[in-house]
């Protein structure tokens, strides 16, 4: 059937193009620095299909060709900063630059109508990738055995976060109908995220007998979130901060194996 098949299938083609440039520097015996500008040039194009479930003159499993193109450039700049306290202890700080980019689905240029003038729903071949500016602040320290335990913040500034835009009694532009619902992912949300993180790992040797071989790991995370978007307002009664989707306040892993050399359990 033409609506199972048609606004799922595309052809794509995305070329990235790169570069980077990169300093190591050391001040003293302590202090390494490392700094770098990733530069990446991306252009997408692509062809979909308009699958109409029923028009006006009521001709049924309508299918379309589209297509779309985009092109955009990020700068990517990156600064680490590793302090060595002393032999088992390290300080260490972050500031990056990072995207990720939109969902191949969502960049596909389809258009997807269901019933005469009821429901729209649109891909977006023009959507920008998602960026974040990112700052973390580590601390470490390692145990004179087998372990490590490690403590730190984070704060990630997000832009153009993609979100689903909806709207009821939408006129459509391009063919010039109202429909009932209206549906497209879309850029312009921000975001932040921030929080710390506790982490340790240790052999257990202090434990007497056969325990002495057991492996502990645990690692806790806590973050507090926002996305915030103007255009929401009205589908939010006018409180337009939420909690970022995807995003837990709290993470808690933890493992426990054991290994003599010889036999290794997890």
């Amino acid at each position: 059937m033409p609506s199972e098949y048609a606004p799922d299938n595309y052809v794509a083609t995305e070329q990235v193009l790169a570069g980077y440039a990169q300093l190591n520097q050391n001040i003293g015996n302590k202090i390494k620095i490392i700094a770098g500008l990733r530069l990446e040039q991306t252009t997408i194009d692509y062809e979909g299909n308009e699958y109409i479930e029923e028009d006006e003159d009521g001709n049924e499993d309508i299918v379309n060709k589209t297509d779309g193109s985009d092109n955009y450039l990020n700068i990517l700049p990156g600064l680490h900063v590793n302090y060595q306290y002393n032999d088992v202890t390290n300080l260490r700080f972050a500031w990056t630059n990072t995207i990720a980019r939109p969902n191949y689905y969502d960049l596909v240029p389809f258009r997807n109508i269901g019933g005469v003038d009821e429901e729209l729903e649109v891909g977006n071949p023009a959507l920008e990738p998602t960026t974040s500016m990112n700052f973390d602040l580590m601390a470490e320290h390692y145990f004179e055995n087998v372990g490590i335990i490690s403590a730190g913040l984070f704060y990630k500034d997000i832009k153009d976060y993609i979100y689903i835009y909806a709207e009821d009694d939408y006129a459509d532009p391009v063919s010039g109908t109202t429909y009932e619902e209206f549906s497209q992912p879309r850029n312009g949300a921000t975001a932040s995220l921030m929080g710390f993180e506790f982490a340790v790992q240790r052999r257990l040797n202090f434990l007497p007998s056969f325990l002495t071989n057991l492996n502990v790991y645990a690692n806790y995370t806590y973050t507090y979130s926002e996305a915030d978007n103007p255009v929401l307002n009205d589908q939010l009664d006018g409180n337009n901060t939420i909690e970022l989707p995807g995003t837990a306040p709290h993470t808690l892993n933890t493992a426990l194996n054991y290994d003599d050399g010889r036999l290794v359990l997890g």
